[in-house]
């Protein structure tokens, strides 16, 4: 089975999520000189977490497949007749 190294997309852990959150919502803060209540973000962030796992897992299967069918596909590839050229 031949594997790839391209970099695969990634859903962030909630952790750097919070934090790039409070860094924005910071510095939003100091230009604008305003008191910002922080209350909200703990909710937000349950609800990401709970939901990341779920997103992480969807764009893992998708680019898993069964040892069985990739042994399949990658047999059928090397077997098969190329495509004819037109000139």
């Amino acid at each position: 089975m031949v594997h790839s190294l391209e970099q695969q997309p990634r859903v962030p852990e909630p952790a750097l999520v919070r934090s790039a959150v409070v860094s924005v919502t910071a510095i939003i803060a100091i230009v604008f000189n305003i008191n910002v209540e922080l209350g909200w973000l703990d909710s937000v962030l349950a609800i990401y977490a709970g939901i990341a796992p779920l997103v992480a897992g969807y764009l893992i299967r998708r680019k898993v497949v069964p040892e069985k069918i990739a042994n399949f596909r990658e047999q059928r590839a090397l077997f098969t007749e190329p495509p004819n050229r037109v000139a």
